[in-house]
């Protein structure tokens, strides 16, 4: 364990706090008699205490008052600086740090980190970028709009929060910057570079041969238990119509197994923002356990069985730094003229382990009209449907001694035709389904097995199976921001069990 590391612990949450804190927070300081600022008051109690404040200036209010009172403690004065914000006092070092950790946080012992990740060279944000405790299983991803949150246990050490996405370079972060609230992190590109220790494969088939040979020393030989976030999102042309998010519990069997995970949810939401006559009853490739199959080291994939690699084109693209590890990347292209669906795509495959790091993968143009079947599974009368694109991708973090499946995604975008007749005129429009997890937590201790009885079963449509919820209905779950244009549309879903229109399912922090 390194020096200098920081312990988040519950007792600093819950103001149960050194003995140092506790004196400081009961000493009693003089009041100035004359109008403050309440930064000249944060400065006040600085001078009489030698303790820094440290916060965020989103929370100090631009006004002066004056306090009539001979003197306070520096709790008391705290509280009146402070009767409009909920704050918890942490006391660290020389720090006197003003957290906006919610007294309901506190209740549940848990921390909350919050910020935005964006570009350094223009401020543009940084979207399904990894947010993690390094060497544990607890984080999420970036939204589209680069924000994100994180809830950890207060008893948990942590020294570090690392911010990573592909094509950056990451950036580790201290805790005690999330203490004072939001932040922003600025990631500035990778500069390519080759460490000369490392060899250039000649044959890029014979490294993904070396990674399945590989499987069983880098991906887990007995059952675990994930907890993770899941989104469908339903958008008719460039509108979002219909929401289903869950928090899902992951039983997944060994990857040396044919045996299939299970998935049973905990927790979950829904809405549509299209009235029942406007939706077009039209089902595409989605659910729990079809975004589930992504995990191609668990369940394949065509471009990854020995014997279909004939009908695809492998070549070696580069190296680069993903996660501060050496990786390869690997192009892959479907051949030409041939009668059944297949992909192109990149590999990325681990230079020490030889582990899969990351897939990503689309299925050809000229694939989708053999892929139909798969992508589209019911079609409304009187419709023609035509596939436009699909697109994958699966990643996988390195802790524990093993790559873990962390974050999946796929995109498949329909056009939707209806057929003109004598009473009607024509219809076309665009649908887009998107479903996407990530791993938020894997249980440590010992667990019980789903029961079969109570998983979630492959047929099931996640729609069905979750209800419309209050605002606060994530409560201290790890989730998925939704992204600006998605919030706009959650605040306006219909509650279609209370018959109630105009209310919301919001984020938290509405």
């Amino acid at each position: 364990m390194r020096a200098g590391r920081i312990y988040l612990l519950v007792l600093f949450l819950l103001c149960s706090l050194a003995s140092n804190g506790q004196d400081l927070l009961k000493k009693y300081i003089p009041i100035p008699p004359q109008e403050l600022s309440v930064e000249q008051f944060l400065y006040h109690i600085q001078d009489l205490t030698g303790y820094h404040p440290a916060y965020s200036s989103l929370i100090v209010e631009d006004k002066k008052l004056a306090i009539y009172a001979d003197s306070l403690t520096v709790k008391e004065l705290l509280d009146t600086l402070f009767t409009n914000i909920e704050l918890t006092y942490i006391i660290r070092d020389n720090q006197l740090i003003l957290s906006p950790q919610s007294r309901l946080l506190q209740e549940k012992q848990m921390i909350r980190l919050s910020g935005m990740v964006k570009q350094e060279r223009n401020n543009r944000p940084i979207p399904f970028a990894s947010v993690f405790i390094p060497y544990k299983s607890q984080g999420t991803v970036t939204n589209s709009d680069g924000r994100f949150e994180l809830f950890i246990p207060a008893d948990q050490p942590v020294d570090s929060i690392i911010i990573s996405c592909l094509g950056y370079s990451g950036k580790t972060i201290l805790p005690g910057e999330f203490l004072r609230g939001p932040v922003e992190v600025s990631l500035v590109p990778y500069r390519y570079q080759i460490e000369e220790l490392i060899v250039r494969p000649q044959d890029p088939k014979l490294l993904i041969q070396g990674m399945l040979d590989h499987k069983k020393d880098n991906y887990s030989a007995k059952p675990e238990l994930f907890t993770a976030f899941f989104r469908e999102v339903g958008q008719q042309n460039d509108n979002y119509v219909s929401l289903s998010e869950a928090v899902i519990d992951i039983y997944k069997t060994s990857y040396l197994s044919e045996g299939n995970d299970l998935i049973q949810l905990k927790k979950g939401r829904r809405g549509t923002n299209a009235k029942p006559s406007e939706i077009v009853n039209l089902v595409v490739e989605g659910g729990l356990y079809t975004t589930l199959q992504l995990d191609v080291m668990k369940y394949g994939v065509a471009f990854l069985n020995p014997e279909m690699m004939q009908h695809y084109t492998y070549t070696f693209d580069r190296q680069i730094q993903y996660n501060h590890r050496q990786t390869y990347i690997i192009s892959f292209e479907f051949k030409e003229n041939i009668q059944e669906p297949g992909f192109d795509g990149k590999l990325f495959i681990d230079a020490e382990t030889l582990g899969l790091v990351r897939a990503e993968f689309d299925i050809t143009d000229e694939s989708l009209i053999y892929a139909y079947s798969i992508l589209v599974r019911k079609v409304p009368k009187q419709y023609r449907v035509s596939p436009r694109f699909a697109r994958y991708f699966v990643e996988y973090r390195f802790y524990d001694g093993k790559w873990n499946l962390n974050h999946a995604s796929s995109e498949v975008s329909i056009r939707l035709k209806k057929k003109r007749d004598r009473k009607m005129a024509g219809y076309s429009c665009r649908f887009l389904a998107r479903s996407e997890f990530v791993i938020t937590g894997k249980e440590d201790q010992e667990f019980e097995r789903i029961r079969y009885r109570d998983a979630s079963k492959p047929t099931d449509v996640l729609y069905k199976q979750v209800t419309i919820t209050d605002r606060h209905f994530w409560g201290n779950e790890n989730t998925i921001i939704p992204e600006e244009p998605l919030q706009n549309t959650i605040r306006k879903l219909r509650l279609e069990e209370s018959g109630i229109e105009g209310n919301a399912m919001t984020n938290r922090d509405d």
